[in-house]
């Protein structure tokens, strides 16, 4: 290792190359990741953030299944509209995401990502109300989706 390298580099989380016993090449930075305090509570977040976003995505056959054996809870709603409304979340989801971006600049991190929070709780809350398909479109469909896009984009930029 050169000199210039050495300077800022902090000895006790280098490790030596002869402790791996030749899995990395001698130049190598290896840095060892910090165990506990803030990482955990990143990691908790996202997957917090990750369950709340994608999740219900991933699990829209089990509301499109519920949909379809229960044709009485949407007079007039057909098979097609409820997976139009599962395509129309995915679809809101990443064209939310640049506007999530430009939200971060205007308002800050946590105000996009309380926006979307609103949006999304507005969302669930307004389609267990809903009755008709086209309040389904709006609420899970349309305020689902772009609910979303802020929050997983203010979360992945």
């Amino acid at each position: 290792m050169n000199d210039q390298q050495d300077n800022y580099k902090d000895p006790e989380t280098v490790i030596k190359y002869e402790e791996f016993h030749g899995a990395f090449n001698e130049d190598d930075y290896i840095d060892i990741p910090p165990d506990g305090g803030y990482g955990w509570f990143c990691t908790a977040y996202i997957s917090a953030m990750n369950f709340a976003t994608w999740g219900p995505n991933c699990a829209w056959g089990v509301f499109l299944s519920f949909y379809l054996k229960n044709p009485d809870l949407f007079p007039g709603g057909t098979a097609t509209d409820f997976g139009l409304i599962g395509g129309i979340i995915v679809f809101l989801t990443l064209c939310v995401i640049p506007y999530s971006a430009v939200l971060l600049l205007k308002i800050g991190y946590r105000w996009t990502l309380a926006l979307g929070i609103m949006i999304q709780l507005g969302g669930y809350i307004g389609a267990s109300f809903a009755t008709t398909i086209g309040q389904l479109y709006v609420t899970q469909g349309l305020l689902i989706g772009i609910s979303f896009g802020l929050i997983f984009g203010a979360n992945s930029i």
